[in-house]
């Protein structure tokens, strides 16, 4: 069963006419309203962004509302999509780091502040090799996923996640020394 009528020329005006069925599949899919409404969302700035040459031709086939659906479904369930960076990540992030107490349980035995676990951690940080320390700032201050900082940099994953795993372990072994 196709949402898409014979009268319609354009893909994108083929796409428009199809948002309730669509917002129907992304709802079922996602399981909630929200995240179902923010995956249209992201799933029509990307076909609005798409080449107008691709998308025709994926209309001429016939297949535009298939593809769609499909497209909403690996948004949804996959890490590597753009929706998952931009929407879901952050609400699992905190999700998985709420708690009764903002502070973790590591700074609570002794009485230190978290401003001063910090300061020392930048202590810490500040006496590492200058590629570690930079990639270390990179992935932690700023924000920067492992991809990102392999695009960014020309460095594989696997070695910046490596550096990074090798300057957190360091990282713990002397704040538990300085304890």
């Amino acid at each position: 069963m196709t949402c898409l009528s014979e009268k319609e020329t354009d893909a994108h005006d083929a796409i428009l006419s199809s948002i309730e069925r669509l917002r129907e599949v992304a709802h079922n899919i996602a399981g909630n309203s929200r995240d179902g409404d923010d995956a249209l969302q992201e799933l029509f700035v990307w076909l609005f962004e798409m080449e107008k040459s691709k998308l025709d031709k994926i209309y001429d086939g016939g297949g535009l509302l298939w593809y769609c659906i499909r497209a909403l479904n690996l948004m949804l369930n996959s890490r590597n999509s753009r929706y998952y960076y931009k929407y879901k990540k952050y609400y699992e992030y905190i999700d998985a780091n709420a708690s009764v107490s903002s502070t973790p349980d590591y700074m609570m035995y002794s009485g230190t502040s978290t401003y001063k676990y910090l300061e020392k951690i930048d202590q810490i940080v500040d006496e590492l090799y200058w590629y570690d320390k930079e990639l270390f700032k990179l992935y932690y201050y700023q924000g920067n996923t492992l991809h990102g900082l392999a695009g960014m940099t020309g460095i594989s994953r696997t070695s910046i996640f490596n550096t990074i795993k090798r300057v957190k372990e360091y990282i713990k072994t002397r704040i538990n020394e300085k304890n």
